[in-house]
């Protein structure tokens, strides 16, 4: 069974931040992580949704083409599948989809931080993870 001065539960920006910090401070750290290293904010939050309000803007701006002095006709835009929202949509699926977390574990990882990946919680008795046969404990 593995010891650890530090297990944190979730990956995402404030566990990834705190083990970085106990890492570098020597401390023996180990993440459990069920879904990506990073947490939601790249993978289904902020960036996705800065994708969606980037292609706005853009689209926005161009409505403003004639007063901006950008265009002489006003743009044309569709309601089929070419729609401005449909558009939009795929190009935030293309860049979420093509985005994972190995830089972000290999990160952790070349630190000392050991990335666990599963579900875990804390259980009886004190310092515990409880993660099946994969379980890291507290020394």
């Amino acid at each position: 069974m593995e010891r650890f001065d530090v297990i944190g539960l979730g990956a995402g920006s404030a566990g990834a931040a705190v083990a970085r910090r106990l890492a570098k401070a020597g401390r023996s750290v180990a993440l459990v992580e069920a879904d990506r290293v990073g947490g939601e904010c790249p993978f289904v939050a902020c960036m996705p949704s800065k994708a969606l309000l980037r292609s706005v803007q853009v689209r926005h701006l161009v409505g403003r083409g004639r007063e901006l002095g950008a265009m002489s006709d006003e743009p044309l835009f569709d309601d089929d599948e070419y729609s401005a929202f449909a558009l939009a949509a795929r190009r935030r699926d293309g860049i979420v989809h093509h985005r994972d977390d190995s830089a972000k574990a290999k990160e952790l990882e070349d630190l000392g931080v050991r990335v666990v990946r599963g579900r875990g919680e804390a259980s009886e008795p004190a310092w515990w993870l409880s993660m099946g046969s994969n379980t890291p404990t507290t020394t």
